[in-house]
């Protein structure tokens, strides 16, 4: 999916005009914080929670910081990596000292973007803007922010990520 084709997609799950509007750029940024995990890199730092796609399309998150080495690591086989997900004894690391311990997280996802997690995120930042108005009432006229708030917060909960596995 063409990061166009995810951010119509998102727009409709997170409409940009509607209170509290949220600008394209914006969205955009939302959509980027939810990209679909990178490949592995030689001779890259790696923290403990990071998360990376092998060339299998299986997700490995990172147990142990360290920095990896010149040559990928030989992930296990899809059929082995299917009876392991979620298991430490499906880790595998880089070789040397320092290198980062990986673990198998299951399917990557298959779409470049994780659409749940940006629409998620796209009602947090809504939920925010609106956190920051007060409710207020003229003759005739009564805003509620409140209520937009947590308007905001259920369509949040709806979108709830399920995660990478």
């Amino acid at each position: 999916m063409t990061q166009e084709e995810a951010l119509a997609r998102l727009m409709r799950m997170c409409p940009p005009d509607a209170y509290p509007e949220l600008t394209e750029a914006e969205l955009l940024e939302v959509l980027e914080d939810s990209a679909r995990p990178a490949a592995w890199v030689a001779a890259t730092a790696y923290v403990v929670g990071d998360f990376l796609t092998t060339a299998a399309g299986r997700l490995q998150q990172c147990v142990r910081a360290g920095t990896s080495g010149a040559a990928e690591p030989a992930w296990p086989g899809a059929e082995y990596s299917e009876t392991l997900a979620g298991s430490l004894v499906g880790v595998r690391t880089d070789e040397g000292d320092g290198a980062p311990l990986w673990e198998d997280a299951g399917v990557s996802q298959p779409a470049g973007y994780d659409l749940r997690a940006a629409a998620h995120l796209g009602w947090h930042r809504k939920a925010e803007r609106a956190a920051g108005v007060v409710d207020t009432s003229d003759p005739g006229r009564s805003i509620k922010a409140s209520q937009a708030f947590d308007h905001c917060m259920r369509k949040a909960a709806s979108y709830e990520p399920l995660g990478f596995v």
